[in-house]
C-alpha cells in the first residue's frame, strides 16, 4: 500500500501517469522473497491503494465501498498476475537466491522480468478502464504504454535492490550489500 501511495505522489495530472511505479518492484520482490503466499498481500495492498485513490478510509468502512470495488479489484488482479509472472521468471530462469554476478542473470532480471513481467498489469488495468468507460479506445495504447513503462521501471529499479539486500550472506556478502 505505501509504495503505491508514494507512486501516486509521483503521478502527473490529468491522467495520473507516473514514470516509475515503485509498488510493482516491491510487490514482485515480496513474492520472490516470501513465496506465492505473498500474493494475497499484493492483492490487498493494490486494492486498498486504488480504493483510497477514489474514496476515503472512512468510506471504505461503509457500504459505499461496494459501489467502488470493481475497478480496484481488476487492477489488483493485474498486480497479482504481474508479481506472479516476475517471481516465476526470476525463480525459473535465474534462480533464487542468487548472487547476480553474471551478465546472463542480470539480463534476465532486467530485460525479461522487467519488460515481459510488467505486461499483465497494464493489459488488465487499461482494458478494464476501457470497458468501464474511463478511457476511449483511441487512448488505449497511450495508457497501456504509460502504465507498462512505469511498472517496468518499478520492477527494474526496486526489485533487484530488495532481492539482493534480502539474500542470504552466503550468496551476497554483507560488504557487497552495503555497496548496493
Amino acid at each position: 500500500y505505501i509504495p503505491a501511495e508514494f507512486g501516486y505522489l509521483l503521478a502527473l495530472p490529468p491522467d495520473n501517469v507516473t514514470a516509475i511505479w515503485p509498488a510493482s518492484g516491491f510487490a514482485s520482490a515480496g513474492v520472490v522473497l516470501l513465496g506465492y503466499s505473498g500474493l494475497p498481500g499484493v492483492f490487498l495492498g493494490s486494492l486498498i491503494a486504488n480504493l483510497h485513490h477514489k474514496i476515503t478510509f472512512t468510506e471504505m468502512l461503509s457500504p459505499i465501498v461496494f459501489d467502488h470495488l470493481s475497478l480496484p479489484s481488476w487492477i489488483a488482479l493485474g498486480a497479482i498476475l504481474e508479481s506472479l509472472l516476475v517471481a516465476f521468471i526470476i525463480k525459473r530462469f535465474i534462480g533464487f537466491p542468487n548472487s547476480f554476478t553474471n551478465w546472463k542473470d542480470i539480463f534476465m532480471l532486467f530485460i525479461v522480468a522487467g519488460i515481459l513481467g510488467a505486461i499483465p498489469s497494464p493489459t488488465i488495468g487499461v482494458t478494464t478502464l476501457y470497458f468501464m468507460g474511463y478511457i476511449p479506445l483511441g487512448n488505449y495504447l497511450y495508457n497501456w504504454y504509460s502504465w507498462w513503462i512505469g511498472n517496468s521501471l518499478g520492477i527494474i529499479a526496486i526489485a533487484p535492490i530488495l532481492i539482493t539486500m534480502s539474500s542470504p550472506n552466503e550468496y551476497i556478502s554483507f560488504k557487497r550489500k552495503i555497496y548496493i
